[in-house]
């Protein structure tokens, strides 16, 4: 499935809006999606945002996201992907080209005091660019993302990742990340 040139008005999703459903969204194409908000709501996910959904509902796997925006509004997170007060898998995408004030390629964001253990496994994070924090994923402290063996490369406006609260194992992060999990600056 093809979800191209789509456009958000309402806050959420310019490609897809996910809301407490179980939810298998696999072999996609999201791209040149937008969501361009209202400055006093917060916008999220330019290709796809996962919202309250519970353990592990949710599997994102082998999808690309491109060139999807999400602008306007108080602070717009998830150019590529908005994980929203859920814990979904995300798994073998190709994350590239999108844009977003916090998290360029993947944002997390974790409002209430919940714990929330999104899984960013095997996918290829690059090219995307971060107004203020977190080029490839960014994540609030609530987050509690894994990041595992995944490729985070070239993305720019802010460091590759910004998180308090992420554990990142094994994996290709340009400018490296400080762990002694197997990570590699290659």
């Amino acid at each position: 499935v093809s979800v191209p040139n789509g456009s958000a008005h309402a806050n959420y999703g310019g490609g897809v809006h996910s809301y407490d459903v179980v939810l298998e969204f696999s072999k996609n194409s999201i791209v040149n999606n937008r969501v361009q908000g209202s400055s006093l709501v917060s916008s999220r996910g330019g290709g796809i945002v996962v919202s309250e959904t519970a353990s592990r509902q949710a599997r994102i796997d082998a999808n690309l996201f491109k060139g999807n925006s999400v602008s306007g509004g108080y602070n717009s997170t998830g150019g590529g992907i908005c994980v929203f007060d859920a814990e979904p898998e995300i798994t073998n995408n190709i994350i590239v080209q999108n844009v977003a004030s916090r998290g360029g390629g993947i944002g997390v964001l974790v409002e209430v005091a919940q714990l929330r253990r999104p899984l960013i496994m095997s996918n290829t994070i690059t090219a995307n660019r971060a107004l203020s924090m977190g080029a490839g994923i960014w994540s609030s402290p609530n987050g509690y993302a894994k990041v595992v063996n995944t490729i985070l490369w070239q993305d720019s406006g802010a460091p590759e990742i910004e998180a308090s609260s992420i554990r990142v194992l094994y994996s290709n992060i340009q400018g490296g990340w400080p762990s002694d999990s197997g990570n590699i600056d290659v």
